[in-house]
Parts: C-alpha cells; sequence; structure tokens
C-alpha cells in the first residue's frame, strides 16, 4: 500500500476520528496563518486564543488562562511565553497577592487584540458559511461531539465501564 492510499483510507476510517479532527484543526490553522500574513497581524495563530484570553477578561494569572481555555498550564506557558517574545504581554505581581503573576496585555498587545476582534468576527462569517455549505452546523456539533465523549467516555463505550474520564490535550 503506498503512501496517499493508506492516507485516504484513515480519512474515511471512523476508528481514527481522531486523526480526522486533529487533521482538520490542522488545516484551519495553517490556512488561517496564511489570512494572518496576509493582514500582517502580529502573532502567529497558536496563541490567538491566549491572546483572546486577555483581551476579554483583562489581566489574569496563568491558573485562570488555562482554566478560561481548558488548557494544560504547560501550554499556556508556552503561549504567554511567546506572547511576551512578541511584547504583546507582559507580567506584574498581583497587588493582592503577591504569590501570583498577572499577564497584562501591553500597548501593542491591546492593538493586536483589536485585530484578532476584527479577525474573529470575519471567521464568524466564514466559518458559518463553510457550515451552510457542508449542510452542518460546525459550531455546534463539535461541541456536542466532545460533550458527548465527556459525559460518556471511549472506555464506557468501548464496554470496559467504570470513569475513565481523561484530559487529553493536543
Amino acid at each position: 500500500m503506498k503512501p496517499h492510499e493508506f492516507k485516504e483510507l484513515l480519512d474515511h476510517d471512523p476508528a481514527f476520528m481522531g486523526k480526522m479532527a486533529v487533521d482538520f484543526a490542522t488545516l484551519i490553522a495553517r490556512q488561517a496563518e496564511a489570512v494572518y500574513e496576509a493582514r500582517a497581524m502580529g502573532f502567529p495563530v497558536i496563541v490567538s486564543s491566549t491572546l483572546l484570553y486577555l483581551v476579554e477578561a483583562g489581566p489574569a494569572s496563568l491558573t485562570e488562562i488555562a482554566a478560561g481555555l481548558d488548557h494544560s498550564h504547560q501550554l499556556v506557558k508556552q503561549r504567554t511565553d511567546m506572547l511576551q517574545k512578541l511584547g504583546l504581554v507582559r507580567t506584574e505581581r498581583d497587588p493582592n497577592d503577591g504569590r501570583r503573576t498577572l499577564f497584562h496585555l501591553t500597548a501593542t498587545g491591546t492593538t493586536e487584540g483589536e485585530r484578532l476582534l476584527a479577525y474573529r468576527a470575519e471567521a464568524a462569517r466564514v466559518f458559518t458559511a463553510l457550515s451552510t455549505e457542508l449542510g452542518v452546523d460546525l459550531a455546534t456539533i463539535l461541541p456536542r461531539a466532545r460533550m458527548a465523549l465527556e459525559a460518556t467516555p471511549l472506555a464506557a463505550r468501548f464496554g470496559m465501564g467504570g470513569d475513565q474520564t481523561a484530559q487529553v490535550q493536543s
């Protein structure tokens, strides 16, 4: 079997739904990166949700960002480090709790955050049009699929019983 034949096989195999989802997310990120570059956005797609959290919620700790995005602390730390290197966020000790570090948008971060909000509005329109084209509301079906697996994990669906809920970050 040739590599492209194997890929084609997996692309239609329900047993590899996770791979299909990752492939879809990767395709979206790759194509969005081209849009970001064309618009001269000053940050990569991969940090968008972290930047958006700070735009929407204001200064926040690593723990708050991780909880808000449902990402691991390690992943959020990588993203906030990248945002700092890009000059979009700065850190300060929490004046109410010196043990906590808060991430704040810089002036450049605020400007890029405004650009992200404009992209977000247009991306919503684009993905709504894609949903119409496909005849399925992706913004409804994807969260529903995730919630269904959270409610009844794969192990239970395989008849293994017990609560096999596991947090997996990709």
